[in-house]
């Protein structure tokens, strides 16, 4: 599969994922059967990873919604130091608009 090709079910885009060289972390989530889903550690490391505004965006709101900050964390630090940093950010911003 191509993951340049945009993807719909039911009339709705959605990222076609996999792990690369150095995320064996996302190995298991990744392999489970089409339309699963998965944690949200795991989500808000593609989302930092990704980088794009929706994404932290997407990363704000959930923070806002009320997700588990501190495990998103552990996550982080164990599998993706590099992106701790921004995380702290999203959390910030997401805490200061209430």
């Amino acid at each position: 599969m191509n993951p340049a090709l945009p993807i719909e079910v039911n009339g709705v885009a959605i990222d076609y994922l996999s792990s690369r060289p150095g995320e064996e972390h996302l190995a298991a989530a990744l392999s489970e059967l089409a339309g699963s889903i998965i944690d949200v550690a795991r989500l808000i490391y593609l989302k930092l990873k990704a980088s794009r505004l929706q994404d932290q965006a997407d990363v704000a709101g959930l923070v806002k919604a009320g997700l588990d900050v501190e495990a998103c964390r552990a996550y982080l630090v164990e599998h993706a130091p590099a992106l701790v940093a921004g995380f702290e950010k999203l959390i910030a911003r997401a805490t200061s608009e209430g």
